[in-house]
Parts: structure tokens; sequence; C-alpha cells
């Protein structure tokens, strides 16, 4: 079984989240346990809203919003990012260091 993180903002059929989209959601929570352990991360790590984005972007340094919207695609291929996020996306590109 699959589980996909990503970065949108609402969905009926998944954990609702200002940040983030978790499918399917037993998967998905079991998933961000599992990372919570490996990366001595609190439980609630994927619970911060737009801070959410910021650290998966963080794992993923993407260069540009169109690598973003790439993989995004890759994922949901009959879907875009919302403007919201787009937004996002592209302010914490401008402000990284990586």
């Amino acid at each position: 079984m699959e589980a996909v993180f990503t970065l949108v903002y609402a969905s009926r059929e998944s954990i609702r989240n200002v940040g983030g989209l978790i499918r399917p959601k037993a998967e998905g929570i079991r998933l961000a346990r599992r990372v919570a352990e490996e990366q001595r991360l609190p439980i609630d790590w994927l619970c911060g809203d737009e801070a959410d984005i910021e650290f998966l972007l963080g794992k993923i340094r993407p260069q540009s919003l169109d690598e973003v919207e790439e993989l995004y695609a890759h994922f949901f291929p009959r879907h875009v990012l919302p403007d919201r996020t787009r937004s996002l996306v592209q302010r914490v590109i401008k402000e990284a260091q990586w």
C-alpha cells in the first residue's frame, strides 16, 4: 500500500489540515508516526499548518515552483496546486537557503 503526503489545503477523504493532505488517512497517520520516531520529531510534527509545507519543502529542496508542480502532478495527474499553496511554495523557495 502506498501513502502520499502532498501540498494542498483541503480534501474530504483525508486528514484536514491547512498545510497537508494525507491519503489514505490510516496509512498516513502510521507513516507520520514512523517519521516522527525515526527523525526524533514531536508526534504531532505534521500538524503545523504552513510549517508542514515548509518542512516538506525543506526535505525535497525544490529549485522552482515548476519542480514542485511536476512532483505533485506525478501523484495527482488530474489536479493542480491551489493558488494559496503555489504562493506559499514560491515564498519558501525564494527564502530558502538550501
